[in-house]
């Protein structure tokens, strides 16, 4: 397997591959270290996927770190300007309504100003 994911003929699908072992990893708070280093690989794999980005932002909002999470969102809409759901997460995540709670326990990871503020954010934001 890691040969396979090494490869650079398929680089797209090792990167896939990537992605999922990365939300594999992901479901764990314990193994978000090993997520980030998989959805990394998968855009060092093919940066032209969109995926990763996404996972990756998501998982930094689970963590908390919306300075990440912005980031990689901003890099995607610099590869694809016009890819909507990136704008709206990146307007939210950068909305000052926005509390980050401790990173401890993946839910809630962020919320708006009350529970029926439409911009209250629970776990990855989707």
């Amino acid at each position: 397997m890691a040969q396979y994911l090494m490869s650079s003929e398929r680089p797209t699908e090792a990167a896939k591959t990537w992605v999922q072992l990365g939300e594999l990893w992901s479901s764990s708070v314990d193994s978000w270290d090993n997520a980030e280093r998989a959805y990394i690989r998968a855009l060092e794999t093919a940066p032209e996927l969109q995926d990763p980005y996404y996972q990756l932002s998501d998982l930094y909002v689970q963590r908390g770190d919306l300075t990440n999470a912005q980031t990689f969102l901003e890099r995607l809409l610099e590869q694809s300007p016009y890819e909507e759901q990136a704008a709206q997460k990146l307007e939210l995540i950068k909305s000052s309504s926005i509390h980050v709670q401790p990173a401890d326990k993946p839910y809630p990871i962020a919320q708006a100003e009350s529970e029926d503020d439409p911009q209250l954010i629970t776990g990855v934001i989707t």
